[in-house]
């Protein structure tokens, strides 16, 4: 069995401290090192004071010491550069004052998890992949690639458990695009997912005819229930342990709920058309990602969708621009397109053998590889 994950903290709050204490000594495999103990943590847990460029110079010395394998944060303040510079210097997870109990357990669990993935005696759970898809704008066809993504995946092995949702609050267009109508939502099975296996999740699940599950967030005002940080990051990690596939319809960025599922996901796929207003959001959606540090080890890809040779905007143009070569382009076909949304299709059902179908069972083989 692996060994006990050592925690160190340095708190000022005496309260908070009490609070962290409860929490992690009621958790498996954590231990509490004395504070004169001066060894090496696998966690630290610091909390931030006022002197905010006082506190990220010795954050800083912290992270190049070596000292500590892992570093999680805690702050009260309101300033937004905390989480950016906090991220960017290494940090792994940080959490505002009043902490809440559930997030920091959660996060404890995924440390734990990823420790007995390193750990060469332990039998590996295998962990389903998250594909979180952002359109750089509104209109490029980001749900049309979503569905037709997670439909490839699906057909491409059937042995495959593929779920397909969207966070394009509040107005979610999934069951439009396949005529579905009274799907479970976010919330409906956020209400029951600690007393499912997985059979009955699956059975709870909308199943489409290519082979996929379907999980529709809230629209409309009920849509405030979904944006829950908590809600979306739990149902996240169930997700991912019974699916192979998670394909994610992202919508308009929040700071504390698309966090949570780009801390979660394995691969961004920014979804984009040739144009010059979509190339100015690429590159701040690139820059954003890079100080929060999402766009390393390839994490950030870039989709070409609508993708014609003859637009007066080269995508050679656009590469050199944006400093990264695109993913995949997926060919324009506005006619087989707009046929499988009306008639409420996948593509490949109306367009089988047509080249933007070819494209998308190219790009759902990389994932696959």
């Amino acid at each position: 069995m692996p060994e006990e994950i050592s925690v160190r903290l340095e708190m000022r709050n005496q309260r908070l401290q009490e609070e962290l204490k409860r929490i992690i000594s009621s958790t498996d495999e954590f231990h509490l090192q004395h504070p004169d103990d001066q060894v090496a943590c696998d966690l630290l847990i610091l909390e931030f004071g006022d002197d905010l460029e006082k506190e990220l110079q010795g954050l800083r010395s912290v992270m190049a010491s070596g000292s500590s394998g892992n570093v999680f944060l805690v702050f009260s303040g309101s300033d937004p550069r905390i989480v950016i510079e906090a991220k960017r210097a290494g940090v792994k997870k940080v959490f505002s004052y009043p902490v809440k109990k559930e997030e920091i357990k959660n996060a404890l669990r995924e440390l734990k998890e990823s420790k007995r993935e390193n750990f060469p005696g332990e039998q590996r759970q295998k962990k389903g992949k998250i594909l979180y898809l952002l359109g750089c704008k509104g209109g490029v066809g980001t749900t049309t690639v979503a569905v037709n993504l997670a439909a490839s995946l699906a057909e491409l092995d059937r042995s495959l458990c593929v779920a397909l949702t969207d966070m394009t609050l509040p107005f979610g267009g999934i069951p439009i695009f396949l005529n579905v109508e009274a799907l479970p939502d976010w919330h409906e099975v956020d209400q029951v997912i600690s007393h499912v296996n997985p059979i009955l999740l699956k059975s709870i699940l909308f199943r489409h005819p290519s082979g996929m599950f379907v999980l529709p967030c809230l629209s409309g005002s009920d849509a405030l229930h979904t944006a829950d940080p908590e809600v979306v990051e739990g149902l996240l990690a169930v997700l991912r342990k019974h699916f192979d596939f998670i394909v994610i319809d992202g919508g308009k960025f929040t700071v504390q709920t698309s966090h949570k599922i780009l801390e979660a996901c394995d691969t961004i796929l920014v979804v984009a058309v040739l144009s010059n207003p979509c190339l100015v959001n690429v590159e701040r959606i690139l820059s954003i990602f890079d100080m929060l540090g999402y766009s390393r080890d390839g994490k950030t890809k870039i989709i070409i969708n609508r993708y014609d040779g003859h637009c007066p905007l080269s995508l050679k143009e656009v590469q050199q621009k944006i400093s990264q070569e695109a993913f995949w382009k997926i060919p324009n076909d506005f006619g087989t397109t707009m046929t499988a949304i009306e008639r409420a299709k996948v593509l490949f059902v109306v367009g089988r053998g047509k080249e933007i179908c070819k494209s998308f069972k190219g790009l759902a083989a990389c994932f696959l590889a």
